[in-house]
């Protein structure tokens, strides 16, 4: 879990001085970690396909995800967004407040449990 100060700094950076709500820290820091995951995932798709290729010359396999991976799969992602609709905008605004709203009540349950 991303430190929600860290992603308050960073908001108020950008804010000139205006203020930002508990929730919109929380909402945003759910959306970065779910961005980090679907990165990482496809990071390593990437990587498993480079280590096909290296496979058919008999080279030796790579374990570590490196930048290029890295660098790949945020490509692959940005031109994602830009060609398709996502999922959750087949579903409407509808679709993408209940899956906030389920994000928040997950949040709020570990919060109080700590």
């Amino acid at each position: 879990m991303i430190p929600f100060e860290t992603i308050r700094k960073i908001m108020k950076e950008q804010s000139n001085g205006k203020q930002i709500s508990d929730k919109a820290i929380v909402i945003m820091s759910i959306h970065v970690e779910d961005y980090i995951k679907n990165l990482t995932k496809i990071s390593y798709d990437v990587l498993d396909e480079k280590n096909k290729n290296r496979d058919n010359q008999k080279m030796r396999k790579q374990k570590r995800l490196c930048e290029k991976c890295v660098q790949k799969g945020i490509t692959i992602i940005n031109h994602e967004n830009h060609s398709h609709v996502s999922e959750e905008q087949i579903g409407g605004k509808e679709k993408t407040q209940k899956y906030e709203n389920k994000k928040l009540e997950n949040w709020r349950n570990m919060t109080e449990v700590i």
